[in-house]
């Protein structure tokens, strides 16, 4: 099942303790915070969070982007800092509960 853009745009929203947790005043730069703030809003959507979070659909960076105030797109870099899981996974849709 793939997931519409405003049903992406829900789960990649923020809530306030992700934003000051993902603040800059914590040593992290944009690619990082970037990718940071997709990975931590992908596990609730998924179950887990992919080794490859620069694939991340582009519905589902912009809306992070957008709150924290930093470039989404193919030329900005994300998540430069942060390591694959030890197991593969891909996007696609959630598992069926």
């Amino acid at each position: 099942m793939r997931r519409s853009a405003e049903e992406l745009f829900r789960f990649f929203t923020l809530p306030p303790a992700d934003i000051a947790f993902i603040a800059p005043g914590r040593g992290r730069g944009p690619a990082d915070r970037l990718g940071l703030a997709v990975a931590l809003r992908t596990l609730p959507w998924l179950g887990f969070v992919p080794d490859n979070v620069v694939a991340a659909p582009p519905a589902a960076v912009a809306r992070p982007a957008e709150q924290l105030q930093v470039k989404s797109g193919p030329s900005a870099p994300m998540g430069a800092a942060l390591r694959p899981a030890p197991t593969t996974t891909r996007w696609g849709a959630s598992p069926e509960r």
